[in-house]
């Protein structure tokens, strides 16, 4: 978790009600254990290696144990299948990881600007959030950087990462989260489906071994910005909720 995001808390604690400490408390620990599960799941997705899985069809495996490479989980994998599913296994795993940590973002910057009573309805989306945010304190850096980041209208690896999410959980629920058999150029990988893309980006970009490091390292940098971010503002409001 970045350092900004308990320099967010500690100026929370400082200015905030003791409801305000709460909530921030409780996002803080939130936030705390989502990056932590979302750093292992990343190490165990990213690193796997699929040389040895290549042909199983006609082949078959000569050792079923599988490890993955963290050390955490160790799956005997006998079949195709049973791969198939421990990979949709861990990248369901780590979509939906990476959203969460996105909506507990959306959460305080909701807090932190008080857009409940600015008018925004319970329980919004982060669309909503950022869209608010926006048009409430448009000249502001933090809503100047989300604008780069999760610009309406425009897939970004914000809006990836959503889309990517929402399709493996609620549309594609009897299908494979993976594609086999693609080689880049010679060396098998796990994609993701290019649908959720922006047209014509490289069919690298969709693999396993590059998005999960990438996202994982993109959501650490956007909740670093934003709590810097959030903090200065508070620090010079001299009050919470802005």
């Amino acid at each position: 978790m970045p350092p900004s995001a308990t320099a967010y808390f500690n100026a929370v604690q400082q200015f905030g009600s003791v409801d305000d400490q709460r909530i921030s408390e409780r996002h803080n620990v939130s936030l705390a254990h989502k990056f932590t599960v979302l750093d292992r799941l990343n190490e165990s997705v990213s690193q796997v290696d699929l040389n040895h899985y290549v042909g199983w069809d006609t082949l078959h495996a000569t050792n079923p144990v599988f490890e993955i490479p963290n050390g955490i989980f160790t799956f005997r994998i006998q079949n195709i299948g049973d791969f198939r599913f421990t990979i949709a296994f861990l990248v369901e795993a780590f979509l939906s990881y990476g959203v969460s940590v996105l909506d507990v973002l959306g959460k305080d910057i909701m807090h932190a600007h008080n857009l409940g009573k600015r008018g925004l309805h319970q329980n919004p989306n982060l669309r909503q959030i950022v869209d608010k945010h926006g048009l409430e304190f448009g000249g502001s850096a933090l809503a100047k950087l989300w604008s780069i980041h999760y610009p309406s209208g425009v897939k970004t690896w914000v809006s990836t990462l959503k889309n990517l999410r929402n399709y493996y959980l609620h549309e594609d629920v009897c299908g494979s989260v993976i594609q086999m058999g693609v080689m880049i150029p010679t060396k098998p990988e796990i994609l993701l489906d290019e649908e959720a893309f922006p047209s014509g980006i490289p069919v690298q970009q969709r693999a396993l071994s590059y998005f999960c490091p990438t996202v994982t390292s993109q959501l650490s940098q956007l909740a670093s910005d934003t709590y810097s971010l959030m903090e200065s503002e508070i620090q010079t409001a001299d009050r919470f909720p802005l």
